[in-house]
């Protein structure tokens, strides 16, 4: 069994991964020195590894996003400041993990296509000691040619917060899941939430609604352990989406849905949904929704939804 601990690193310092590695015999094994090849250029093996590999909290993203499916390099606006009070700043956001999960009938799901969430989970699961399995195993696909899984469970369910109809819906995670590339269809690593009491609402009556026009909520999951000094009040905060626009740093105009969390008047965070392919003739879509949160005034891209699937 691998034990592991975390290293005295100031909790400002988000670029270091701050996690040591020892081995059966005591010895310190430094993987995030010695990263073996990967797959792509994310930084992760596929099958992912775990606890090997990159370890830190939520990263800032550039202006651009690389699709590991597609291959893609997708630019990304960067909009101008916001005046007003900021609820988030650059300090007290980096023992969280934001992300937006899309309601499909009354299940939940979010995609790790960069594998920013596997990174904050192996820093999260070292630093505050969760139990974790992993499990691999097969089940048949098309013309029943198995297909490799590996689960990473985790025993004391994670909590997360979703904030919608200026409700905090509670919901948790328990297990990442990837599985090997196949012909047929995109592999990125999926997460699905608990069931909660909310339903996606189909206004429009189309079966493929929740693929062209996505519901998507926010969520936040928290590190709160030794980051009290940080934390944010997570249950105070409440908000409903809306319709909004921001403009970018070259003056054009961006619509979007946008949520006020602390009541002051001014959105704290903002996303909007892209198509990039969408073929009729095959039943196939490519899109991409991308997340900001607005920290000290700035809009920061913060994490992405990449879906590619057929209809």
């Amino acid at each position: 069994m691998v034990q592991a601990k975390s290293t005295q690193v100031s909790p400002a310092v988000i670029s270091v991964p701050a996690i040591v590695y020892i081995d059966k015999n005591g010895k310190v094994k430094d993987t995030l020195q010695k990263i073996p090849e990967y797959a792509g250029n994310t930084g992760e093996k596929k099958p992912a590894y775990f606890p090997e590999g990159i370890a830190c909290f939520q990263q800032a993203l550039s202006g651009k996003i690389n699709l590991t499916f597609r291959h893609k390099i997708i630019n990304c606006p960067i909009f101008k400041a916001s005046a007003g009070k900021s609820l988030f700043s650059k300090s007290n956001i980096k023992n969280l993990f934001f992300f937006l999960v899309q309601a499909d009938s009354n299940n939940l799901f979010f995609d790790d296509d960069g594998y920013s969430l596997l990174r904050f989970m192996r820093y999260m699961t070292f630093a505050e000691n969760h139990k974790y399995s992993i499990v691999n195993s097969s089940k048949d696909g098309i013309n029943d040619k198995p297909v490799k899984y590996r689960d990473i469970v985790w025993g004391d369910k994670l909590k997360v917060r979703l904030y919608e109809n200026n409700k905090v819906l509670y919901s948790y995670f328990d297990k990442w899941e990837e599985f090997e590339k196949i012909d047929y269809a995109p592999v990125y690593p999926t997460i699905n939430l608990s069931p909660i009491s909310f339903y996606a609402k189909n206004e429009d009556g189309d079966k493929n609604n929740w693929l062209l026009k996505p519901q998507l909520l926010f969520g936040i999951l928290e590190m709160g352990k030794n980051y009290s000094n940080l934390s944010l009040n997570l249950d105070s905060l409440h908000g409903k989406s809306r319709n909004t626009q921001l403009v970018t740093s070259d003056g054009k105009t961006v619509k979007g849905t946008g949520i006020d969390l602390d009541n002051d008047g001014s959105i704290d965070v903002f996303w909007y949904s892209e198509i990039l392919h969408l073929d009729g003739q095959d039943g196939s879509l490519d899109s991409i929704s991308r997340l900001y949160i607005k920290a000290d005034g700035e809009w920061i891209l913060i994490n992405y939804r990449h879906l590619s699937e057929f209809f």
